[in-house]
């Protein structure tokens, strides 16, 4: 699938500048390698990608789509690569992966980053 959505360095390259927020909501993974989709949590989110906990870890830089559930009604797709396999930052360490955003909608990436910041997300 491809996404028509503003590719934007600042999202995807200060990744790690940008605040994370420790943030579970539920993402559709789908490696476009293997054809597989995967369910998986959110541990945390910022501007430029989000750590996902995972068991099966795909290798670093291989692309793939998100589908965020934000709630039963909001849903979007993010296009994103693995830049880092191993365990969350901060309390309760979780195996997985964290993922560079490199195609998405910023007013869907917004809404998520105030959801995680009131704690609703």
């Amino acid at each position: 699938m491809s996404l028509s959505y503003p590719t934007a360095s600042t999202l995807s390259n200060r990744h790690r500048e940008a605040p994370r927020f420790p943030c579970s909501v539920r993402v559709w993974v789908h490696d476009a390698a293997s054809g597989r989709w995967a369910h998986l949590e959110t541990v945390d989110v910022s501007k430029g990608g989000c750590f996902v906990a995972a068991q099966v870890l795909l290798a670093q830089e291989t692309e793939v789509q998100l589908v965020v559930e934000l709630s039963e009604s909001i849903s979007f797709p993010i296009i994103a690569s693995v830049v880092r396999r191993g365990f969350s930052e901060g309390q309760g360490l979780q195996p997985g992966m964290g993922l560079r955003f490199l195609a998405a909608d910023p007013a869907m990436v917004d809404k998520w980053l105030v959801a995680a910041r009131c704690g609703r997300a």
